[in-house]
């Protein structure tokens, strides 16, 4: 009978210290919470009935659902927030908060209590570092991207400006908010590294989003079809293009032989120096039109 009392009292201690609360800095928490946002947009944004049910006939997105600028702007929102916890009062947004003194408070305290419970507490130290949970919410952004590029290169029905702006306003805020841990010294160079990484991969979803009205993003920088790249060939020593060479043609200009040296090994490089400067004409022609 003792030993089973005993291996009861066992698990009820196992369990009483399983389920301690554990107390956490704000600034993890805010790190923890943006990460949850960022991945609950993405998600939805790859859920979104835009992406697979386009068309003037399909069924409208349902009553009170966010657009993809507005999913974009709340989490610039979070952002913006824990940047102002941040530079409103640092330790308090890097040191775990202590709840037990608003408990022992609580029951009627006399003025020699309150003079023996102002004691002085030293500060934090200042080797904080918030790397772990920064990096995991920094590296759930390129996902976000992909879920943006992907929604902006299909037809969709929301309009690209509004989209294109808040990818802006959620890069600014991004920078923003590492430029000011990295001034509270809360940062190294690998938290550094994943935040030019994800804003790059910003760049690519706004540029998805960057077309007129509604229409699809292009894919970047795919070459039309048909167009071959040719290098322009170097000129001797002492010779150059004038500008009349490069744009000053009318435009139905023929190609002309470029200036080669006199030799009978030149052939080849004369057919290379026409194509190439039919190749300019053609498109100073464009940047004409």
């Amino acid at each position: 009978m003792s030993s089973r009392l005993l291996t009861a009292l066992k698990s009820m201690m196992f369990t009483g210290v399983i389920l301690l609360p554990t107390a956490f800095p704000h600034a993890v928490q805010d790190l923890v919470d943006l990460k949850t946002v960022i991945d609950a947009t993405a998600a939805t944004i790859d859920a979104a009935p835009n992406n697979s049910s386009w068309g003037f006939f399909s069924p409208a997105s349902p009553a009170g659902s966010l657009g993809t600028a507005d999913l974009i702007a709340n989490i610039s929102t979070t952002i913006l927030r824990a940047k102002y916890l941040l530079n409103v009062d640092r330790t308090a947004w890097t040191t775990i908060p202590d709840n037990t003194t608003a408990l022992n408070n609580t029951a009627n305290p006399t003025p020699t209590e309150i003079r023996q419970a102002s004691t002085p507490t030293p500060p934090p130290s200042s080797n904080i570092s918030l790397d772990a949970p920064y990096v995991d919410y920094v590296s759930s952004i390129p996902s976000l991207s992909n879920a943006l590029v992907d929604l902006g290169r299909a037809w969709h029905k929301e309009l690209n400006s509004p989209v294109s702006e808040a990818i802006g306003a959620l890069q600014e805020a991004i920078t923003q908010f590492s430029t000011s841990m990295l001034e509270g010294d809360l940062l190294n160079s690998t938290s550094i590294l994943r935040t030019i990484r994800a804003s790059s991969s910003l760049e690519s979803a706004q540029v998805a989003w960057s077309r007129v009205l509604n229409l699809p993003g292009a894919a970047g920088t795919k070459k039309k079809r048909g167009e071959v790249e040719v290098k322009r060939p170097p000129l001797p020593d002492g010779q150059f293009y004038t500008h009349k060479d490069l744009w000053g043609r009318g435009s139905g200009a023929v190609p002309r032989q470029a200036k080669v040296e006199n030799d009978d090994s030149s052939k080849a490089s004369t057919v290379e120096a026409t194509w190439s400067e039919w190749r300019i004409e053609k498109i100073a022609r464009r940047f004409v039109a």
